[in-house]
Order: C-alpha cells, then sequence, then structure tokens
C-alpha cells in the first residue's frame, strides 16, 4: 500500500499511516484491537484504495498500546492518544471531517474516546463504526479457566495500591499490569 508514515506525537513517539486520498479534508481513522498493529486486518489494503477513489485518506496509529504494549496500557491512555493523533490530523494535515472505524477492542476505545472528545474535534466526527466489539472479560472466560483468580489478584494488587504491578504470567506475548487485567477481566 502507497502512503505515508508519520508521528503525531513526537515525546512518545507515537506514528500513524495515511493511505488512500492523502490531499483529502477527509480522512478514515482506523482504530484496531488488542494486539493489533499496522494493516491487522487483510481487507484494510482494499478499504484504504476505495477510499482514495472516493477522495477520503485512510489513517490507522500505532497507538501505544498496538502489538504487545497492551499489557501495560489503558482505554483512557488509547483516548488520549486518539485524541492527539485527530488534533494533528486537523492542524498539521488539515483534515476537517473523521469517520471513526473501530475493530474488536478498538471500539471500546472509540466509546472511551467519545466520553473525552473537545467539542471543536466532535463536530468534525461525522460517523463511528463499531466493527465486531467484543467483550474482552467474556472471551478470557470462555479461552482462559483461571481468569477469576487471575481478576483476585488484580484486584488485591488494587486494593494495596499497587495497580501497575506486573503479573508473571505473559498474556499473548505481553506482560500485564494488575490495573489491565482487572480492566479486561471485570465488569465494567
Amino acid at each position: 500500500m502507497k502512503g505515508e508514515l508519520f508521528l503525531y506525537e513526537s515525546a512518545k513517539r507515537l506514528c500513524a499511516f495515511e493511505g488512500g486520498a492523502l490531499s483529502s479534508e477527509r480522512c478514515l481513522v482506523f482504530i484496531g484491537g488488542l494486539t493489533d498493529g499496522f494493516l491487522c486486518n487483510p481487507y484494510l489494503e482494499e478499504l484504504a484504495a476505495m477510499l482514495g477513489e472516493k477522495d477520503v485518506s485512510f489513517v490507522q496509529p500505532l497507538l501505544s498500546s498496538s502489538y504487545i504494549g497492551f499489557g501495560t496500557s489503558s482505554l483512557k491512555i488509547d483516548a488520549q492518544e486518539i485524541g492527539l493523533l485527530l488534533e494533528h490530523l486537523r492542524s498539521k494535515r488539515m483534515k476537517r471531517e473523521f469517520i471513526l472505524v473501530g475493530f474488536s477492542t478498538g471500539c471500546n476505545d472509540i466509546v472511551y474516546y467519545s466520553k473525552t472528545v473537545s467539542s471543536d474535534i466532535r463536530q468534525m466526527i461525522k460517523s463511528a463504526v463499531l466493527q465486531a466489539p467484543i467483550s474482552d472479560r467474556e472471551s478470557l472466560q470462555y479461552t482462559m479457566p483461571e481468569t477469576d483468580e487471575l481478576r483476585q489478584w488484580a484486584k488485591k494488587m488494587i486494593d494495596q495500591g499497587k495497580s501497575e504491578q506486573i503479573h508473571d504470567r505473559l498474556f499473548w506475548g505481553s506482560a500485564i499490569t494488575a490495573y489491565r487485567l482487572h480492566s479486561l477481566t471485570s465488569k465494567m
């Protein structure tokens, strides 16, 4: 896929890829799910090409939670980074309309972000698409029999003021904090 990789936040070295109609003022922003990174879904190249034909650009950020970073991140951090991205797209890349598309846990990111978005950016968001939303809690209940035990450990750490404590087990190849483990395995 042809496009441009750019930094949208230099201190944290956050980058995004833009393809499709790069000069367009209209932009679809794709937020992937847990462990996802660039071009995580097989249809994204075709989507970007189709958007280019419709004079819309395609943007996919790498959030600090991308790939194995999910275990030490949160929806709050993701929402802040989405906000930084949209502000960069508005002020530096001259975008005037946004369509947000979340896939899987990316849906959670968009819903969380929608509660914190500034009014000037809110007016620029024309729609949000939640594709394949998931309850990580319900999924983990079926795939990891020890989920209740892990949630209890996470709650204990949080109650002791140790929400950033890393569990000694890796989750999908990633270290995970008590906070993130609790958020993925608990209701609300």
